[in-house]
């Protein structure tokens, strides 16, 4: 692979892990909030937390194998 598609994969994966974070950790956060358009008590709620955390791992997941597979 070139130097330019590992550099933007690196990238692409930065992003995915920030999501992760985003929807993950901080699901209820102001940050959450404003990245996302939605009110806090919104993200507050069980249902949306639940989906939150779920679209979270996925994004996760697309970030380490993005990770992982620039190198082959």
């Amino acid at each position: 692979m070139s130097l330019i598609t590992k550099i933007l994969a690196v990238l692409v994966a930065a992003e995915f892990f920030f999501i992760f974070y985003l929807e993950t950790v901080a699901t209820a956060s102001g940050r959450t909030s404003k990245v996302f358009g939605m009110d806090i008590e919104e993200l507050k709620r069980s249902s949306v937390n639940t989906l939150f955390k779920n679209q979270g791992v996925y994004n996760g997941l697309l970030a380490i194998l993005i990770s992982t597979f620039p190198t082959s």
